[in-house]
């Protein structure tokens, strides 16, 4: 089906039929835009690193942020924006080219300091109840992780402070030697580490990256979710169901 057949919980996407939902086994989620809100939480860290690095030269601060996919007039980031769905090494390298005075493997790793430096600083705030909602889908015996182009150690203090770390077995992020999104590595970590096939797994996430992952490493189902950047049209091509946010998942999963 296409997204404009509505389920009863949200548009089908281009792949299977909302009953497989049933035989899931384990949920992978993406972290901001979907578990939080993205504009605050690592947008604003990414207008923060603009800003740092263009040390006041507005002319600068224009190309950083059209590189990354930030347009500071609307304030707004591009569905494809590297802050939103690319990893550090990646934004890093396309970076490095409008700053001369800095090599790439230099600025990654300042990237990846500076964002756990600003993580203990952004407050982004929930997309849903997460601990009613998270401890819902663990009664029913699905097991969770986390898969995410922040740095490891940022999204673990991230999930601390909301306390629900203790409902993820599995996390990982920059740093944690998983290959970014949409190469399938993480999900594969995930299966390797709680003891589920990628075929019992649903992926929910926010962008493009986190359902190509879910296709390309032969999950059960992509489910899109539209609380961050990306609007249904954008995710409809890679996701097997589209729901408004993550509040919608138990329904959706049958749980």
């Amino acid at each position: 089906m296409t997204q404009d057949h509505a389920g009863r919980h949200g548009h089908f996407g281009s792949g299977r039929a909302n009953g497989d939902l049933a035989q899931a086994r384990a949920v992978l989620f993406d972290k901001d835009g979907t578990l939080f809100a993205f504009e605050r939480g690592e947008g604003e860290i990414g207008q923060r690193l603009i800003h740092e690095l263009s040390h006041g030269d507005r002319g600068l601060s224009r190309a950083l942020a059209e590189t990354a996919g930030y347009d500071a007039v609307e304030g707004k980031y591009a569905p494809d924006s590297l802050i939103a769905s690319g990893s550090w090494a990646l934004l890093a390298k396309r970076w490095a080219q409008d700053l001369p005075l800095w090599r790439a493997d230099e600025l990654e790793a300042w990237l990846r300091l500076e964002a756990i430096s600003l993580s203990r600083l952004a407050r982004a705030p929930a997309a849903a109840d997460l601990k009613t909602l998270l401890r819902r889908l663990c009664r029913a015996g699905l097991r969770l992780g986390l898969a995410t182009h922040d740095v490891e150690a940022s999204a673990r203090r991230q999930l601390e402070r909301a306390h629900i770390a203790e409902l993820f077995p599995f996390v990982a992020g920059y740093g944690s030697g998983f290959a970014p999104k949409p190469d399938p590595a993480m999900l594969q970590g995930f299966c390797a580490s709680v003891g589920v096939e990628a075929g019992d797994v649903v992926v929910v996430g926010d962008s493009v990256a986190d359902l190509a992952m879910a296709r390309a490493g032969g999950a059960l189902a992509g489910i899109g979710v539209l609380s961050g950047p990306a609007d249904a049209d954008i995710l409809a091509p890679e996701a097997d169901l589209i729901l408004p946010s993550i509040a919608d998942l138990p329904a959706a999963l049958g749980v």
